[in-house]
């Protein structure tokens, strides 16, 4: 006996795939191809805005500069969007791009300019680094920063100081007018135009615009080169990576530097429809009674893995997080380099290694071990871990109780390592 299937069953069947998809990705592929392996997509950004949960994004080797900015996470940890590299592929995503064009200025200083729409909607060139509880260091410092070889150079107060002859560090200085974009930097005894030069550009590397993206995996990826903007215990934590306000998030096996504040972030969104209360404790706690009205609890928020990773050249924290990053666990990574430069100050700056702003439970409930750390400096001359409360029954506190705030533990950790 013949069985017919309706033009209705048809659709369903078209609709609903019997397992999930790979999408592919090279610097040889097209994002107008539909993301097999033999015909990858060229943007990971292309697979991200393809991909559904389920499925998986692989990236093959190469260097992709852009912002990945997720419009839609998985549906749960057994339904995740998992971006990984290839296996064995050193695979590169940058917030930097190449400049040439460089035209000699004096003594080993070089200019040149841009047009402002090089740099799009964002100009970390004309963004200056604030936020709640931060120390601005001498003068404005901004965001965007110049690299020679991989490494960055220093910013320099003003002008004039540009044009010396190199110091102790070599100095860049940025001017942006309604036009363009002049950058003067010292290259001592090289032709920029023949090395790597490379400036910051883009403010993240892999960050969703929106809170709520979910169950979203990122693994084995070298992710560097982020103009970072502050991270305030109470204003939305933009990182080189992070996971603006969401649940259940894996990082692990990832290289992570050079970000001008903060390498990962777990925390806060940006407050909708009131008022940013004043950075003081009392502003503070009121932020955390508006985070409970949003939601935040351990079936929402937190409950994140960050493993196996490198973070390393950050100038604020390595690991930085306000709320958001409750009930996860870190373990098996390595941090190093962070805050060493003096560039940025402020409370919660360096904090050690990882900045948490009461980002996590208690100890036992947020899970921190084999981490290595050394090779970073504060101003607050300590590293702070800080602890969101101790949940003995309910899964937070209330701050509308009128129980006292349990116990923070907030302690200067030793054996630690600095230099």
């Amino acid at each position: 006996m013949h069985r017919c299937l309706t033009s209705g069953t048809l659709a369903i069947l078209w609709l609903a795939p019997l397992h999930a998809a790979e999408l592919h990705v090279a610097v040889t592929g097209n994002d107008a191809n539909q993301g097999a392996k033999s015909a990858p997509l060229r943007t990971i950004q292309r697979a991200a805005d393809l991909a559904q949960p389920g499925d998986v994004v692989t990236v093959h080797a190469g260097v992709y500069r852009e912002r990945v900015n997720p419009p839609r996470g998985g549906a749960s940890e057994a339904k995740r969007i998992v971006y990984q590299a290839a296996p064995g592929a050193k695979v590169e995503i940058k917030g930097s791009e190449v400049v040439k064009g460089w035209a000699k200025a004096g003594n080993d200083t070089w200019e040149v300019a841009l047009p402002n729409s090089f740099f799009g909607d964002f100009n970390p060139y004309r963004d200056v680094i604030r936020g709640e509880w931060y120390h601005q260091s001498g003068f404005a410092r901004h965001s965007g920063t110049v690299y020679l070889n991989g490494a960055w150079l220093n910013e320099a107060a003003k002008f004039e100081e540009v044009l010396k002859p190199v110091g102790k560090a070599p100095l860049w200085f940025g001017r942006v007018d309604a036009t363009n974009t002049t950058l003067w930097a010292q290259f001592p005894g090289v032709d920029p135009n023949e090395k790597d030069v490379e400036i910051n550009v883009r403010q993240a590397v892999f960050y969703p615009d929106q809170p709520g993206r979910n169950y979203i995996t990122v693994r084995g990826f070298v992710m560097c080169n982020a103009a970072t903007p502050w991270a305030g215990a109470m204003s939305e934590q933009v990182g080189l990576i992070g996971t603006h306000w969401s649940k259940g998030w894996i990082l692990e096996d990832n290289e992570i530097s050079y970000s001008m504040c903060v390498g990962v972030t777990l925390g806060r969104y940006k407050l909708q429809g009131v008022a940013m209360p004043p950075d003081t404790a009392e502003g503070y706690i009121e932020s955390i009674r508006l985070a409970l009205a949003d939601g935040w609890s351990k079936e929402n928020i937190g409950g994140h893995v960050i493993r196996n990773n490198r973070i390393s050249h950050c100038e604020k924290a390595g690991i930085h997080g306000s709320l958001g990053g409750i009930f996860s666990t870190i373990t098996g990574n390595t941090i190093h380099d962070i805050c060493t430069r003096g560039w940025i100050g402020g409370f919660g700056e360096a904090s050690g290694w990882i900045g948490w702003r009461r980002a996590l439970g208690s100890p036992g409930i947020c899970c921190m071990t084999t981490n290595g750390i050394f090779s970073w400096k504060s101003t607050m001359g300590r590293s702070w871990w800080t602890t969101m409360c101790f949940f003995p029954a309910a899964d937070c506190w209330n701050p509308a109780e009128e129980a006292p705030m349990p116990t923070i533990f907030s302690a200067a950790r030793s054996g630690c390592g600095r230099n």
